[in-house]
């Protein structure tokens, strides 16, 4: 009894000239770039808020060493300094100087050129066309 099985019959004809969808390095480049799209999405927020709360502190240092050093002096508080430094405190209008927008772009290219080169690529080669490799194969 051979309970090894062998796969020996040859792709059907309609496959025989059309390379899978997944042998395309372009259709890789889409779904790795897709896939960090989204987690870019989903972690997006939460390195943004990390990010707020990092440069926050390096200010909050900066200022100490400031006062410590006697470059800057201190002021009494005010109504409206307190609410000045209250919203710059918690981020409110606080944009970080460290972005995922470059993330965001290189990711969105990077799909919309990998899409477009793997549909010209298949729209290249219609499902009953032999291509020259798939010739050299069968001979």
């Amino acid at each position: 009894m051979n309970h090894a099985r062998t796969n020996d019959n040859p792709a059907p004809a309609s496959d025989a000239g059309r390379n899978r969808i997944t042998e395309s390095p372009w259709f890789w480049v889409h779904l790795f770039a897709n896939f960090g799209l989204v987690l870019l999405v989903v972690i997006g927020p939460k390195f943004t808020a990390r990010q707020a709360h990092i440069e926050d502190n390096l200010q909050r240092r900066q200022r100490a060493a400031q006062l410590h050093t006697g470059q800057a002096q201190v002021d009494p508080p005010s109504h409206a300094n307190a609410a000045s430094e209250f919203s710059q405190n918690e981020g409110i209008g606080h944009e970080a100087s460290i972005s995922l927008t470059p993330f965001y772009i290189l990711l969105g290219s990077a799909i919309v050129v990998s899409w477009i080169a793997l549909w010209r690529t298949r729209l290249r080669q219609p499902a009953g066309q032999v291509s020259t490799e798939a010739k050299e194969s069968i001979t």
